[in-house]
């Protein structure tokens, strides 16, 4: 792949990660008892929203789960994204800022 195809494909692939993030909210605010229609509401306009969960319902899954699959594919494995405690959520952050710097 060329450096555009792989840009494309790590864009997708962080849409992956946002609906999964998106969905996996979603299926836990229901087994807390949320309603998950206003749950997608609140997500959709506070600090937690993104594209994708406002596109959610209409995404095409086959076309992301390609992407990631040929990504994947490609470099063997994707990384894993966590905020398990053993994971070191403010030093990525802080590292991701420093390549943009």
């Amino acid at each position: 792949f060329g450096d555009p195809t792989i840009a494309k494909l790590i864009n997708n692939v962080t849409a992956g990660y946002n609906a999964r993030a998106y969905a996996d909210m979603l299926i836990l605010g229901n087994e807390l008892g949320l309603n998950a229609v206003k749950l997608a509401e609140v997500l959709e306009t506070s600090s937690g929203g993104s594209w994708m969960g406002s596109a959610f319902k209409v995404l095409r899954d086959d076309l992301l789960d390609k992407d990631v699959a040929l990504l994947r594919d490609q470099l063997g494995s994707l990384p894993v994204v966590s905020l398990a405690a053993d994971q070191d959520l403010i030093g990525r952050l802080e590292q991701a800022r420093a390549l943009l710097s």
